[in-house]
């Protein structure tokens, strides 16, 4: 099993969007990650699917259009950034995909899930229940194999979804376990940044309290299997994880 980490582009935006009341006139740039995981029967399992193609298309207009120019202010990607240049890097087509794991419908994470119609789409019940993606300019795809799921589940083996809800209602975060590198939990939005946990601010959320429970039931757990905890949007940590086509096994 390997484990390629997929740089949608990166993203400007004030840090008191990640940590309200607590970054005031402060900026930060945080990577738009995603993921994708080759099994050793041949799946291929891609994790988020980056941001909307018009974001690809003309980034300023698309923030103008959004209203999101209070807090985003940059965003900076380039044609190697879109989903399928990322899986080209790995000689992969979109159709190549045999599953998209939609681990929540904000812009930064769910831009794509229309892209990848021979994929199953797996979410969460309590995301999909929902008439619209959180982010509403993006639709559920039509007739397409979904998957959903209620709380944790095993996708196949070596790969545990783990339903970690305040974030959105059916936020997911994936555990990945690498016969060499060991598990590795992608935290995905449970948790943004280490100060999350270090200043127990859960603000930037659907539900503070299940954000909490879920962001600090991530720590533990990552804790408890001894695995690298890869964080949502954390720039340090960032620039130092092996982007493909370079990967963990």
């Amino acid at each position: 099993m390997r484990l390629f980490v997929l740089d949608y582009g990166s993203l400007e935006l004030a840090l008191d969007v990640l940590l309200p009341g607590g970054g005031a006139g402060e900026w930060l740039t945080v990577g738009v990650p995603g993921y994708l995981i080759q099994t050793d029967d041949g799946l291929n399992v891609l994790v988020d699917t980056g941001l909307p193609a018009a974001y690809y298309d003309d980034p300023l207009e698309a923030v103008r259009r959004d209203g999101f120019g209070d807090w985003l202010r940059r965003v900076e990607v380039s044609a190697e950034n879109r989903p399928s240049a990322q899986l080209a890097k790995l000689g992969l087509k979109p159709d190549d995909v045999t599953h998209q794991v939609v681990t929540h419908t904000h812009f930064d994470h769910a831009g794509g899930i229309g892209d990848f119609p021979g994929a199953t789409l797996v979410v969460q019940r309590a995301e999909r229940e929902r008439p619209r993606p959180m982010y509403d300019r993006l639709s559920w795809p039509d007739a397409v194999a979904s998957e959903v799921i209620d709380g944790d589940a095993d996708l196949c083996p070596g790969i545990r979804l783990l339903h970690t809800p305040g974030h959105t209602p059916g936020h997911t975060s994936v555990l990945v376990s690498l016969p060499q590198t060991g598990p590795i939990l992608l935290a995905i939005d449970a948790l943004y940044l280490p100060a999350v946990l270090e200043r127990d601010n859960f603000k930037a959320s659907w539900s503070e309290g299940k954000a909490r429970a879920s962001g600090h039931r991530v720590a533990r757990l990552a804790r408890e299997e001894g695995a690298w905890l890869i964080y949502g949007h954390d720039p340090a940590q960032w620039a130092t994880v092996r982007k493909s086509p370079a990967f963990y096994e």
